[in-house]
């Protein structure tokens, strides 16, 4: 999916760190959007809000991250971590 400003950044959530050059990650949508694959979440202090995409979680090289945008809730993502377990772990 397209990306924003001049580096087509996208924001994304870390699941899982997998050694200093690799995570786990979902990337994260600012529009709302329903569907199978979407859970919504509140990152950065509640100030956005947008989904996550399940369908698009994959492995990233560490060097892509280019700043912190915020955290999610630890309830956001304990609800992701749920949904991801219903979706592909059944």
């Amino acid at each position: 999916m397209d990306g924003k400003n001049d580096y087509f950044e996208r924001p994304v959530l870390i699941i899982k760190k997998v050694n200093q050059y690799q995570f786990l990650g979902v990337p994260l949508t600012s529009k709302n959007k329903n569907g199978y694959f979407y859970v919504k979440l509140n990152y950065s202090d509640g100030e956005n809000s947008g989904n996550a995409n399940l369908a698009q979680i994959k492995f990233f090289s560490s060097k892509r991250l280019l700043r912190k945008i915020g955290m999610v809730k630890e309830k956001d993502f304990e609800k992701l971590k749920e949904e991801f377990k219903k979706k592909f772990l059944n």
